[in-house]
């Protein structure tokens, strides 16, 4: 009876089964990949505030030259806003009819490999 135990993501893409010994059981083992379909990806990210520059906080100025005016109402440095920042995704997966999810640096895009151990 063969046994698979799932070890996780990684594994060099098209890599041949390696066999080698358990070092726990001293049972002939094989590392194999395979591929699971992305079922999921969620982005992880923060939001910063970032203020209005100095020159161009407060109210709008009533008395001012074209120039200014339009810096105020059009340069993006003048006005509030939040920028996110993306350090992650949370990806949902799922092989061999089971579902798996797990957090990843960079986008996995439709398949992620897993290496898994034939016993």
């Amino acid at each position: 009876m063969r046994t698979l135990w799932l070890l996780g993501l990684g594994a060099a893409l098209g890599a041949a089964a390696a066999p080698y010994a358990d070092a726990q059981t001293h049972r002939f083992l094989a590392e194999r990949t395979v591929w699971a379909k992305v079922t999921h990806v969620e982005p992880i990210s923060t939001e910063r505030h970032i203020a209005p520059a100095l020159d161009c906080a407060g109210p709008r100025p009533p008395q001012a030259s074209l120039e200014t005016l339009l810096r105020w109402d059009l340069d993006p440095a003048c006005r509030d806003r939040t920028e996110a920042h993306v350090h992650g995704y949370r990806v949902s997966y799922t092989w061999d009819g089971r579902h798996y999810s797990i957090e990843m640096q960079d986008h996995p895009g439709p398949r992620i490999p897993l290496r898994l151990r034939i016993r």
